[in-house]
């Protein structure tokens, strides 16, 4: 059988097995030099630290007494990071902000809120770290976010997985036909998720049997192979 040949009915097997495969979003079509294929890989991973946000906020009659009270309850906030051995690196404390319960005619007090951003990596402390800083009265916990703190490690892991299963889906079909593949031509990172965190905002139901079941984050990778046909 003539290259030619071989060619025609390698892409006319191809159309067959695209229509047929395309939920997998298997692609595999003709390029001026060879071949297009995309690989898929997905790594999958527990998070290993997290980011949260402390609210501290206090209301009164007068200005001063307000500020009094969350400069008092932060001291004791700031007492429970220490105790757990979080870096000073690790801890951001915004400026107060200042508020009023008023009418346009009358005020009738006056509101302090201090929120302190906090990282911390020992997860498996977190949920002693959070039921102590609110029985150190902080007002509310936001913004628990779980991540990955190696993002590069597994984002190589990933686009290495989806190359290679990029290769293996060329060559089982130009296999399939006699056909040989060559060098790469070229290679495209076509479709990737690296935002690897999630939320969680039931903090006041977290604890040890919680943080002992963390859900793994997806880190995704699709990439777009080109394959010289010898």
């Amino acid at each position: 059988m003539s290259i030619i040949n071989a060619r025609s009915l390698f892409f006319l097997y191809l159309s067959l097995i695209l229509v047929s495969c395309s939920p997998q979003r298997l692609v595999l079509q003709e390029d001026q030099n060879g071949i297009i294929t995309t690989g898929q890989h997905v790594i999958k991973v527990l998070p290993d630290t997290v980011q949260f946000i402390v609210v501290i906020e206090a209301k009164q009659k007068e200005l001063e007494p307000a500020k009094q009270k969350v400069e008092d309850v932060t001291k004791d906030v700031s007492s429970v990071l220490k105790k757990y051995e979080i870096d000073e690196s690790e801890i951001e404390y915004n400026i107060p902000q200042i508020d009023t319960d008023a009418t346009s005619s009358k005020v009738y007090g006056y509101i302090v809120n201090q929120e302190i951003f906090v990282n911390f990596s020992e997860l498996s402390k977190l949920a002693s770290l959070l039921s102590d800083i609110l029985e150190a009265g902080a007002y509310d916990i936001r913004d628990i976010k779980f991540s990955v703190s190696d993002l590069e490690k597994y984002k190589r892991q990933a686009l290495e997985g989806a190359t290679e299963d990029a290769k293996q889906r060329a060559l089982v079909m130009s296999k399939q036909l006699g056909l040989d593949i060559g060098d790469p031509i070229s290679v495209k990172d076509t479709i990737s998720n690296y935002n690897p965190e999630y939320s969680y905002t039931d903090y006041k139901n977290f604890n040890e049997n919680t943080s002992s079941r963390f859900r793994e984050i997806s880190i995704n990778a699709t990439v777009s192979v080109t394959f010289e046909i010898k």
